[in-house]
């Protein structure tokens, strides 16, 4: 009496198949497992998941006696490289090496309340960074002038509620793309080398036999 044929059956045995043929075979086991742990492993320890850090030069003569360099000087995202000339800090600017260049000066000195004006040089090759350090410095005015200014009137306040939630990484984002090509290069190799297993097996160790 022949035998009901089952789906399920024949799919776990195509599986299993498949999966002996992958691991028998070197270059699969390479490509489709130990190519992508190290890609992991090795993208993952390259991830800088400190904050950015922008790096400025004061210009000469630039005024550092003031509140306003006291509160730039205070944020853990700029650091002011003192080591620099002008001449290796613009060589620096031009490629990238170099947030900006930043000149404080005052520009009312018999005013009652100083103020000063902040000239920001830098090059096309931190354009990114000359955006978040003028965030940055624009923070920092503000917070001194709500100090200074306790009475002038705002538009609108901001109040800050944080949720506690998930840290996303980079690590994250690079993980599901190496575990998608993992998978590719399975079914690529996983697929040749049962195509050649079941071609060095005679027909009465077939998979079909298995599946039936």
């Amino acid at each position: 009496m022949p035998r009901s044929y089952n789906q399920l059956h024949a799919a776990f045995a195509l599986a299993k198949a498949s999966l002996v043929a992958m691991l028998r075979s070197p270059t699969s086991v390479v490509f489709s497992l130990l190519f992508p742990v190290i890609f992991i492993v090795v993208f993952g320890s390259m991830v800088d998941n400190s904050i950015v850090q922008l790096k400025i030069v004061l210009a000469p003569g630039c005024d550092t006696a003031n509140p306003v360099y006291k509160a730039i000087s205070n944020i853990s995202n700029i650091t002011v490289d003192t080591n620099l000339n002008m001449k290796d800090a613009t060589r620096s600017l031009q490629k990238g090496r170099l947030t900006a260049i930043l000149d404080i000066r005052k520009t009312i000195p018999a005013s009652p309340v100083p103020k000063y004006d902040i000239n920001i040089t830098s090059s096309a090759s931190s354009a990114g960074q000359k955006t978040l350090l003028q965030t940055l410095l624009k923070n920092a005015i503000a917070s001194i002038d709500e100090k200074i200014f306790p009475a002038n009137p705002s538009i609108a306040s901001i109040h800050n509620k944080e949720l506690p939630g998930r840290v996303y990484r980079q690590i994250d984002f690079i993980l599901p793309g190496q575990l998608g090509f993992s998978l590719l290069m399975a079914g690529v190799f996983g697929s040749s080398s049962f195509v050649r297993s079941l071609s060095d097996n005679s027909p009465s160790k077939s998979v079909l036999s298995v599946c039936c």
